[in-house]
């Protein structure tokens, strides 16, 4: 079977995760984001904070409808919960820092494991590419923008879009208010919405 072409590169916990729980990056990275509603104009140091405690929740549509949430569990690791129809899926996302970025991996017992990479600190218009575990690159394109979902209202927040390389197919689109965490994941019909956080950025 061609992993290529029917492997999506984001499972929906690690969507989750990045989603919901991206505002779970350790380390210090220089950032530009404004905080609609707090320290507007500041920037952040962070990605995502992956602090011990730290917690995300979102809605998800799509196929994977649902509720999903996050929590960190340790410096690096952070575990995911996916609840559907009374059913919860669970994995860990472990999450390590790179000179120019963040790595998170998701491995579980029903999946395969999951890279992806983010770029931070990352300016509008910035393009790069990463290749995963199973040989397919994707391009990621770096842009700006604002956001209101159930837990707040973000502005300038850091949009990653992910496209397959080889077909130039959008795969994904993950919204991330660097000091807080992802807000708004779009991926494969799947939308995972932050409604609520205990990170404050």
């Amino acid at each position: 079977m061609n992993a290529r072409s029917t492997r999506t590169p984001y499972s929906a916990p690690t969507l989750v995760g990045v989603a919901c729980i991206l505002s779970i990056m350790a380390g210090p990275l220089i950032s530009a984001c404004d905080s609609s509603g707090s320290n507007g104009g500041e920037s952040s140091d962070v990605l995502i904070p992956l602090e011990e405690g730290n917690q995300w929740t979102a809605d998800v549509s799509g196929e994977f409808s649902g509720t999903a949430s996050a929590e960190v569990v340790s410096g690096s690791e952070v575990s995911l919960t996916l609840l559907r129809d009374g059913n919860s899926m669970e994995t860990i996302l472990t999450v390590s820092q790179q000179s120019d970025g963040l790595l998170l991996e998701s491995v579980s017992d029903v999946e395969e494991t999951d890279i992806i990479f983010l770029k931070y600190p990352a300016e509008v218009g910035d393009t790069y590419q990463h290749t995963d575990e199973n040989g397919n690159t994707f391009e990621v394109e770096v842009s700006r923008t604002s956001t209101s979902v159930p837990a707040g209202d973000y502005s300038g927040c850091l949009e990653y879009e992910i496209r397959e390389l080889d077909g130039g197919d959008l795969r994904s689109i993950v919204t991330i208010k660097p000091g807080v965490g992802p807000v708004r994941v779009s991926s494969f019909g799947n939308r995972y919405t932050l409604t609520s956080t205990n990170v404050d950025g």
